[in-house]
């Protein structure tokens, strides 16, 4: 006997959790039961029927579905990056986690950033496409059926979209696939064929004769859950290997030179300046690498600094200021429509504004400093996103900075050095 637990953040709301169950039944195998979970707040009701337990928090959520030897965890809530230790740990730990993207219209989410442990699923037909949330963690999407009173009825929102990419995955789990074999069988049946940011692999929906497809005759996929961060004068990468039946190890290459071939899952390196190319791949014991996808490749502009000048120290420097530019780079405009960069002219600060989205703002304060060091990269509630600011002194020549931001609008695009 296999089991599903839905994850449910109020009892007010246990209506939608029941149907949640509802769309996950009705496409799972039959051997296999659903219960739920609920967030209790500060009061716990009675539990009945499919509900088994109240927990205080979402981690403890997670924790019950581990502890408890759960199959597969569903989550239909927003805000998965705040899940995502939850969600990486409950992989680890033998639990399938299966969730819903961002929300039910159309617009680009970047909460995932990335493709990670959990699948991420959205909602949507193979003739009306994903008509819901979407962005560089989009995995793939179908639509749900859940019980009326007039019978069965079709559901494009991403909460029954979900529960039903998670009956396919209990069918391929019942098959005798792994987590990344199920995963990468999902994929490969996706109508896109490869992956893009709009739809993921695309609409799945896969016949009974596709659970009997060999493992070793699966596509390979890159590893997910790619980040990249400067120490120093290396780059340091972390990523999740995508571990299925034919995966021997990953492999990392760097503006064309092979630079890491292994089975783990960090690695340090040293770069010299110049923009970096990153490009990842697993590769199967024959030596064969996976068909490279959008997000397999990953771009790093490395601009030079003087080595007796750290960025960082001059961000948190305390006391009266040294002369010269805040550099910003900002993302977004504000709701209103107006621009930062107008809002700063406005208060009397003494600004360029460059082509590119760039903003120079001439002797900054100290305490002007540490407020836009402390925004990166976070988005804020007034609309904008600052994803750079580097205080730069006089003393540094421009020409030893060369261009510091690349007009390609790539979700895996980064500057170094960054906070």
């Amino acid at each position: 006997m296999c089991k599903a637990l839905v994850i449910g953040y109020s009892y007010s709301r246990r209506g939608h959790e029941y149907k949640v169950r509802c769309a996950f039944l009705n496409d799972a195998p039959d051997m296999w039961t659903c219960d739920i979970a609920i967030k209790s707040g500060s009061t716990v009701m009675p539990m009945n029927g499919p509900i088994v337990t109240f927990e205080p928090s979402r981690r403890e959520l997670y924790d019950f579905a581990i502890q408890e030897g759960y199959d597969l965890v569903i989550d239909t809530q927003q805000n998965v990056w705040t899940r995502k230790q939850s969600l990486d740990k409950a992989l680890d730990n033998g639990t399938w986690p299966i969730q819903a993207h961002g929300a039910n219209f159309s617009a680009c989410y970047d909460d995932p950033p990335r493709l990670f442990s959990a699948i991420v699923c959205s909602g949507g037909t193979c003739k009306s496409q994903n008509k819901q949330s979407y962005g560089p963690g989009l995995e793939m999407y179908r639509e749900g059926y859940v019980f009326k009173k007039s019978g069965l009825q079709k559901k494009l929102k991403q909460s029954y979209g979900t529960p039903a990419i998670a009956a396919l995955m209990a069918h391929a789990k019942s098959a005798g696939y792994g987590f990344w074999d199920a995963r990468a069988l999902l994929r490969s049946l996706g109508t896109n064929g490869k992956w893009s940011c709009k739809e993921g692999f695309g609409y799945v929906s896969p016949k009974p004769a596709y659970f009997k497809i060999p493992k070793n005759k699966l596509p390979l996929y890159g590893p997910v859950d790619v980040s990249i961060v400067g120490e120093g004068n290396q780059l340091v990468i972390r990523w999740r290997n995508f571990e299925s039946t034919r995966w021997k190890s990953t492999v990392i290459y760097s503006n064309g030179e092979r630079i890491y071939e292994g089975t783990g899952a960090y690695f340090k390196y040293e770069y010299g300046e110049g923009e970096k190319e990153l490009v990842f791949y697993s590769q199967d014991e024959d030596g064969n690498l996976s068909t490279l996808q959008k997000y397999d490749i990953h771009s790093c502009v490395i601009m030079k600094k003087e080595t007796d000048v750290d960025i960082h120290d001059m961000l948190r420097k305390k006391g009266k200021e040294e002369r010269g530019v805040l550099l910003l780079k900002v993302e977004d405009s504000l709701p209103s429509g107006r621009n930062l960069a107008d809002i700063m002219q406005r208060s009397n600060l003494s600004i360029d504004k460059g082509e590119r989205g760039e903003i120079y703002i001439h002797q900054p304060t100290l305490g002007l400093i540490k407020a836009f060091s402390d925004l990166v990269p976070t988005r804020k509630k007034r609309g904008y996103l600052i994803s750079y600011a580097a205080f730069i002194p006089e003393e540094f020549d421009e020409e030893d900075w060369g261009t510091a931001f690349d007009e390609n609008d790539s979700p895996n695009k980064c500057l170094w050095p960054h906070r």
